[in-house]
């Protein structure tokens, strides 16, 4: 098979067997899952990313409206997800999406291999970070050392 895909579950159903009789004490709860689509990120030409760097779900939702605003498609690592900043739906990398944008524009992204992994075949990665030895910069056409959330203020206002 092709290991570059995730798994696609179309027309998902879920069947009660009658041999339970009831449901088990153990299960808490229980939901009919939708079919999983393509996500949207893996077609982005531009594709903002968030990383921990960004420092807050404030933050993080701030640059959710920026990419809107500018047609561009929104991401978030691995950290900022479990850190429940924005939706999982987002996640780029190993576990999330992979990506081939045309540019991607890093905010306080630290660069870790499985993130990398989403993000390696874009054409641009423009990497901002105030860490001068955030891992990104090896891989980043363009890097700029500099707070992420004060470039995001600047750009909010042009």
């Amino acid at each position: 098979g092709n290991c570059e895909k995730s798994p696609e579950l179309i027309n998902y159903e879920t069947t009660e067997l009658g041999i339970l009789g009831k449901k088990p004490e153990w299960l808490v709860q229980s939901k009919r899952l939708r079919a999983v689509e393509k996500s949207s990120l893996e077609d982005a030409k531009i594709l903002f990313v968030t990383g921990r760097g960004m420092g807050s779900k404030v933050n993080v939702h701030r640059l959710m409206d920026l990419a809107k605003k500018n047609s561009a498609s929104f991401g978030a690592t691995r950290t900022v997800i479990l850190n429940g900043w924005a939706p999982i739906e987002t996640m780029i990398g190993q576990s999330g999406t992979i990506t081939s944008p045309e540019v991607v524009i890093t905010f306080g992204v630290s660069g870790a291999a499985p993130f990398m992994v989403g993000i390696e075949q874009a054409k641009f990665i423009i990497a901002i970070n105030k860490d001068t030895s955030a891992a990104i910069f090896s891989m980043a056409t363009h890097g700029m050392v500099a707070d992420c959330v004060e470039i995001l203020t600047v750009l909010e206002e042009s």
